[in-house]
């Protein structure tokens, strides 16, 4: 695992290339008045200008919102939104429809009309597919809301209230059909575009007090593509009105504001979305944590609980200025470019620190008890109170698990080096001295030798050639609980391992600044990992499974505790040394060694 820091500088002049680019993409795109399109927006394009020649429309069809504002961004876009201003959208489906039968085209085209979504009924939205895009008809249209409601009131309406109806001027562009042309009826969209920052189209308190997830919204594109927020939207935002709409649950729910939260989460910039959340104060409606709760018996180890003192105790700044601070720790501490990290990783590893202040405790309401990493209560105010996906939050979850596995796997080995310190001492460069096998099955050796180490095998595994040499700061191999621990972090992180690798790094760097980075948790396991290949252990299969261990007479809940035993032999020999007699013998073996215990 390569875990490299930022450079400051660098990444500043990527941002400045960056926002040079789109500067020019834009003067380009408005000085042609034209977009470049690809070949697939061609063939849309294309298509509705054919629509309109044959089915003998009058209409104006424009390209709305979003697929404007990333063309002009030099960004693709699969969000294609078409307005009329005279037909339905269902009426325009249609006669595209009625365009690719009467030239037989509609199999060519794996044409269909969408059933319109529940919620979106009372839009008189259309949706179609077409060339394996879908696209989204309507009529331009203006929108009046009520003060019980975010759900508007629609009629027919002009260019004009349509563009005034939509949330940023960045997002009420127009790329015209017809002539194919650009479209600004809010006279600021494309100079907000130019300059990078988020306007509301009209007054910002009224549009939050219309649709609270706006302000979401504004921090989502805020943090999406680093524009700045105008500064009457952080005015609005403060407006004791508008603060009292986003707690009207009435008007909206936390699940719908998990579903920007989500999109959020998605984003190649969500630190700084996080950030604009703090910034903002609404990170104690978006996240607040639930009771009753209590500290997590098995998280009593440092780094977790975050705080020295009870988590009431804290006021919600203490809170979010505690995630803020190890979040841009994990971002400055991982280089997008130069990291062997995926960009998904490392956002997963952000959004992991973010919440790490609050893994350590449980939720303990509710009539039914939630078990394993359920508990948390980062999983229920994501989750249970969000509403995200099980699937994201589980994510989350896992990799903070995963990385405190990883942090008490290396505590555990260093222990064990300290242990075996004052041994080694005592041997003179010509002795050996034996020390644990790292399993019951290979026995090793120690050669101490010019103050260096190096392991070898008496037997060695078929997977693993040679003897390895181990680094100066790793002298003996891992004893067999840590070899255990180091595979059982990995199960847990699955193909996430090395992002929850880095995490530990993080969280050692953060809680500890003066730590030697030859300590760092990467660099102590990363060498045994490599060596023992177990890379991808979460793809071994056990030697035996359950049925195996029933017909040995066991039965009930031991079956779990003993199948947990077949896991430590695989981890301890690989897919490959052992077989499924050893690995039985193994587990009995635990299993009378526990019936002695007890």
């Amino acid at each position: 695992v390569v875990v490299v820091c930022v450079c400051v500088k660098d990444m500043e002049a990527m941002e400045e290339k960056m926002h040079r680019h789109c500067h020019n993409v834009i003067k380009g795109a408005t000085a042609s008045g034209r977009i470049h399109l690809t070949e697939a927006d061609e063939k849309i394009i294309n298509l509705m200008k054919d629509v309109l020649k044959h089915c003998e429309l009058t209409d104006t069809l424009r390209v709305a919102g979003g697929w404007v504002r990333d063309k002009l961004l030099g960004h693709s876009s699969l969000d294609i939104d078409i307005t009329s201003n005279q037909s339905s959208g269902m009426e325009i489906a249609k006669s595209v429809g009625k365009y690719l039968e009467d030239n037989e085209l509609r199999d060519a085209a794996k044409f269909k009309i969408h059933r319109t979504a529940q919620q979106s009924q009372h839009l008189d939205v259309a949706t179609i597919e077409v060339f394996d895009m879908e696209i989204d008809f309507n009529r331009l249209r203006s929108e009046a809301y009520s003060e019980s409601s975010r759900i508007p009131s629609i009629s027919d309406g002009s260019i004009l209230e349509d563009s005034a109806r939509r949330d940023f001027t960045i997002n009420a562009l127009y790329y015209n059909i017809n002539d194919d042309s650009i479209e600004d009826y809010t006279d600021t969209g494309l100079d907000d575009l130019a300059a990078g920052l988020v306007r509301t189209t009209g007054s910002p308190i009224k549009s939050f007090m219309d649709d609270p997830v706006r302000v979401l919204r504004a921090i989502r594109y805020g943090g999406r593509y680093k524009f700045k927020i105008e500064e009457s939207i952080y005015k609005a935002i403060e407006n004791p009105k508008v603060r009292e709409q986003l707690t009207n649950w009435d008007k909206v729910s936390l699940p719908r504001y998990g579903a920007e939260v989500e999109k959020i989460f998605k984003s190649d910039n969500a630190i700084e979305c996080m950030s604009l959340i703090c910034d903002l104060g609404i990170y104690n409606i978006l996240f607040p944590i639930p009771t009753p709760f209590e500290k997590d018996s098995d998280h009593l180890q440092m780094p977790f609980p975050y705080f020295p003192v009870k988590l009431h105790r804290l006021n919600v700044s203490d809170i979010k200025r505690a995630s803020m601070n190890i979040a841009r720790s994990a971002g400055e501490k991982i280089s997008y470019s130069e990291s062997a990290l995926t960009h998904e990783e490392i956002r997963l590893i952000v959004l992991a620190a973010f919440f790490s202040p609050l893994w350590g405790y449980v939720y303990t309401g509710g009539k039914k008890k939630a078990k394993g990493l359920e508990r948390s209560i980062v999983y229920h105010i994501l989750q249970r109170g969000l509403g995200m996906t099980k699937e994201v939050v589980m994510s989350i979850c896992r990799t903070l698990k995963c990385a405190q596995n990883f942090q008490e796997a290396s505590r555990s080995y260093l222990a064990h080096v300290e242990e075996n310190v004052e041994v080694t001492e005592k041997v003179n460069d010509e002795k050996a001295v034996t020390v644990p096998a790292v399993s019951p099955y290979i026995t090793r050796r120690l050669s101490i030798a010019n103050n260096k180490m190096t392991v070898d095998a008496h037997e060695v595994d078929d997977e693993v050639e040679g003897t390895p040499v181990l680094p100066e700061h790793m002298p003996i191999p891992p004893p067999p609980h840590v070899e255990i621990a180091i595979g059982k972090a990995i199960r847990e992180g699955g193909e996430n391992w090395r992002a929850c690798l880095a995490l530990a790094d993080v969280f050692s760097q953060h809680f500890h600044g003066f730590i030697i980075e030859r300590y760092l948790p990467s660099n102590i396991l990363g060498v045994w990992i490599t060596h023992r290949r177990m890379e991808k252990c979460y793809e071994w299969r056990n030697y035996v499974n359950g049925n195996d261990i029933k017909k040995q007479g066991v039965s009930g809940s031991e079956i779990g505790g003993l199948l947990a035993c077949a896991t430590e032999y695989l981890l301890l020999n690989g897919p490959k040394r052992g077989s499924k007699e050893e690995c039985m013998g193994y587990i009995m073996a635990k299993r009378e060694e526990a019936t002695h215990n007890e």
